[in-house]
């Protein structure tokens, strides 16, 4: 990972360390290697970004600014980050009991 440089960053970066080693303990993970770590925070970030950025552009074609995006705006951004074969996979997860 690249370094941080400002507060912002710094946060997004805790919070992305927080839900991997989250989402880690409730896939009941108790160790894990800091490459391995390191290697899911960056997927992480990634994907946040990627959906951040659809989200951004969806918004700008709709004419809107970043001040009106809503829910619909996040959920449309999302599906559009997960290929079309995925959403079995991620349905099933989702109906499971957690």
């Amino acid at each position: 990972m690249r370094e941080v440089t400002s507060l912002d960053e710094l946060y997004t970066k805790q919070l992305i360390q927080r839900s991997v080693a989250r989402a880690a303990l409730h896939l009941g993970i108790q160790d894990m290697n800091v490459d391995t770590f390191t290697v899911l925070q960056d997927a992480l970030t990634q994907y946040l970004e990627r959906v951040c950025n659809v989200l951004a552009t969806n918004v700008e074609h709709s004419g809107r600014s970043s001040m009106h995006v809503n829910v619909l705006d996040a959920v449309r951004s999302v599906e559009d980050c997960i290929p079309e074969g995925d959403w079995k996979g991620l349905e099933r997860f989702l109906s499971d009991d957690m």
